[in-house]
């Protein structure tokens, strides 16, 4: 068995056209030293630049995707090479991780990889690439990963995750766990996946979700 992990419609981009000369936008390229079309957007710096774009509540969040994916490069399965890992940006790209790559635990490093990838699609720019970042949909991704595709959500059927478990008699399980601040999954995921559930009565943090369905795969399918 093997496991495709999916952080989807993840709040990891760069600043868009329609704020890049936006004051609070100028001040931070200023005061970094970098071009504003080479900085991610996070709403920790660019809170007020931010009201000027459509569905600002789900963007601007790299701390979420740093945490999600330290928690899910941490766990024996991918330690193990039995989970692949993939992340599908709100504005469409999708980021690839080799096997055994992991990103870098200092959070002002890990964004200015993130904002490199995004720029030149590869990190490091030469040899082999670690991460590579290609253009696509959801829907493409997870067609060409295939796999028993299960939606993490609140808005899913409650159950425990052990007991979805069980119905699997696929050889690969495709976890699919939002990597945006609030709001529901896209409406076109439930009809992607093959099962969406809740593992809680409330909502839960990306990483929180991460670590007890990757846990519980563990267990119950991989035997670690």
């Amino acid at each position: 068995m093997s496991i495709n992990f999916v952080l989807f419609d993840a709040a990891l981009e760069l600043i868009p056209k329609e704020i890049i000369r936006h004051p609070a936008i100028l001040a931070d390229s200023k005061r970094r030293g970098t071009p504003p079309d080479e900085i991610l957007l996070d709403r920790a710096v660019h809170h007020y630049a931010m009201s000027g774009i459509k569905n600002s509540e789900r963007r601007g969040r790299p701390d979420i995707v740093h945490t999600t994916l330290l928690v899910a490069t941490d766990s024996p399965a991918y330690r193990r090479g039995r989970m692949k890992i993939f992340v599908h940006t709100y504005d469409g790209k999708i980021l690839n991780f080799r096997g055994g790559v992991r990103p870098p635990v200092n959070y002002n490093n890990f964004v200015n990889l993130m904002a490199q990838l995004i720029r030149s699609g590869r990190v490091p720019l030469h040899g082999r690439p670690l991460i590579e970042r290609n253009e696509g949909s959801i829907k493409t991704l997870l067609e060409s990963i295939g796999g028993f595709a299960i939606l993490l959500t609140s808005r899913g059927r409650r159950t425990e995750f052990k007991d979805a478990l069980e119905k699997i008699d696929q050889k690969t399980v495709t976890l699919l766990v939002g990597g945006y601040p609030k709001g529901p999954p896209p409406s076109e995921l439930f009809k992607l996946c093959d099962d969406a559930i809740s593992i809680y009565d409330s909502m839960l943090a990306s990483w929180t979700v991460a670590s007890r369905v990757i846990y519980d795969l563990e267990k119950f399918l991989l035997k670690i």
